[in-house]
């Protein structure tokens, strides 16, 4: 429930349960269950780009299991204020009744 509550879905650098609720996050996302509009941010390049390179020659390009413009759902930087515009934008892009 707190999933369609969010006006950001935020993510630094965890373990299994972290993995777990992003992946579940961005299914929805890629589903339609879930508010596109609302940005997945990722803290830590370090730490997410590894994964999403995984993501990218596994899924994307070798079994093509996900799309490539279901990447584009997510936002990765090592800058907060980065991700402090990137939740202030798609805030301003939601509907007034939506917020």
């Amino acid at each position: 429930m707190l999933d369609y509550s969010a006006l950001a879905y935020v993510y630094f650098p965890g373990g299994y349960g972290t993995l777990d609720e992003l992946f579940t996050v961005l299914t929805l996302i890629q589903t339609g269950k879930a508010d596109p509009r609302i940005p997945v941010i990722l803290i830590g390049r370090e730490y997410w780009e590894p994964l999403l390179a995984w993501i990218k020659e596994y899924h994307v390009k070798r079994f093509s299991t996900i799309g490539a413009d279901d990447l584009e759902i997510i936002h990765v930087t090592d800058d907060l204020h980065a991700a402090v515009r990137i939740v202030r934008k798609a805030c301003d892009q939601l509907e007034p009744a939506d917020k």
